[in-house]
Parts: C-alpha cells; structure tokens; sequence
C-alpha cells in the first residue's frame, strides 16, 4: 500500500508487475538463525564453485514457489547434470577435435542428423527466451539440458572415433567435427547467463572472442574446423 504511495511522491511510475521469489527451506522447515538451521551460500560456492550453485538455486526452483534446500540434492544436480551431461560433452567433444583436426578437410554435406541439432538449437533457443521473459529460470536451463541431451546422442550415435578408422569416412568425421565445435560456440553464447564461469571457458577454447549475443546462438554456419583447445574438469564429478 505504502510503496506506490511513495513512487508517485517521487514523481516515479508505479510498478504494473511484481516479481517476488519463494523461500528456501530446508528439510522442510523455514530456515533460522537462532536455530542455526541456514545453508551457508558463500561456503558452498567455495566448497563447489559459483557456477554450481548458481545452477541448483535456479534449476531447483521454480520461481515465485517455495523450493527445499539439500546439499544432498545439491550434489547431485551437479554430478548429474553439470559433471556427467555438460563437462563430459565439452571434454570428449573438444578431444575429438583436437585429436582430429590436423588432418580436417572439407566435411561432407550436412545430413538429416545435423538437421535435427539445428533444430533442437533453434527449440532451445526459443525456450529460453520464452522461458526468461517468465522469469522462469528452471525451464529455461531445462530447454537448454534438452539440446544437450541430444547433442550427446548425436556423439554416441555416429562415433567419431570409429569414423576416424577408415580413411573412407574422413568427410563424415569432418561433418560430425564441425557440428560438435558449432554446438560448443552456440553453449558459449547460451549459458552466460547461468554458468558465465563455464560459459567463458568454453568460448575461449572455442575461440569465441566476441561478446555473447543471442544473435550468435545458431547452428550451421561453420563449414570449416575451427581451432579448438581442449577442455576437461569443466565440473569434476563430486564423490559422495
């Protein structure tokens, strides 16, 4: 009541939309002081790192609703999601190229399966942006874990390390190459938001050096392989 009172007085337009978030609990029950029942941010971003909290907290809740805090599940989000899914795409997808750049050629013609990555890419993207626009962060890093998901598919699908074997195939491991240090460059430009830590690492493997702009967050304009440095240990698996 008093707040728009106030913004008129100072001559300020009063706010048409609020947004509040939820309270965090933990195990269920509101966090206190006095009982010393509180989660320590700064301790746990110096135990785990800044950009894994700074996933958990979004990804956990879901904006404007209560959400319950565990280091349990902490922990888990970030071996899951941050170790297993994002860090050991990055690391094998960067090996690969960098096993296999020296002798890169042109790639063969992009096929019905990069096809489907520069759609999932283009799904993500407009997922986030919807997504933001909510204020609904979870949602948005959902979309983005979804691309991931098949980005890792398309890995196990075509093998590049098998593809590397036979001299006959080396168009199609240039192709599988230049999609994967495309989907690197388009995760630089659509995780700063969330991860700006890991997000950095990867444009600079990537060579990435201009600002991050969704502009920038799309799949198939690179016809050649790019320069790429390995990146491992994006999120070292935390043993529990």
């Amino acid at each position: 009541v008093y707040w728009p009172c106030m913004l008129k007085a100072a001559g300020l337009d009063v706010y048409q939309h609020l947004n509040v978030h939820g309270y965090w609990t933990l195990g269920g029950g509101k966090m206190s002081k006095s009982i010393g029942n509180v989660v320590e941010a700064f301790a746990l971003s110096d135990k785990y790192g800044g950009d894994a909290f700074r996933y958990f907290v979004m990804r956990e809740m879901t904006f404007g609703l209560d959400a319950d805090f565990s280091e349990e599940a902490f922990v888990g989000r970030l071996n899951a999601d941050l170790a297993k899914d994002l860090g050991n795409l990055v690391a094998r997808a960067t090996t690969l190229i960098v096993n296999y750049q020296r002798e890169a050629g042109t790639p063969a013609p992009a096929g019905p399966e990069e096809a489907a990555i520069r759609e999932a890419a283009a799904t993500a993207r407009r997922g986030v942006e919807a997504a933001m626009e909510e204020f609904a962060f979870q949602r948005a890093l959902a979309a983005i874990w979804e691309f991931i998901g098949g980005v890792n598919r398309y890995v196990d699908g075509n093998q590049p390390w098998a593809l590397a074997k036979d001299p006959l195939q080396r168009p199609r491991l240039d192709r599988v190459l230049v999609t994967l240090a495309d989907t690197l460059r388009y995760l630089g430009v659509m995780l700063p938001a969330f991860l700006p830590d890991a997000a950095a690492k990867i444009r600079a493997a990537t060579g990435h050096t201009a600002a991050p702009s969704l502009a920038d967050a799309e799949i198939g304009h690179l016809d050649r392989l790019p320069t790429v440095q390995k990146l491992s240990g994006l999120f070292p698996r935390v043993e529990t």
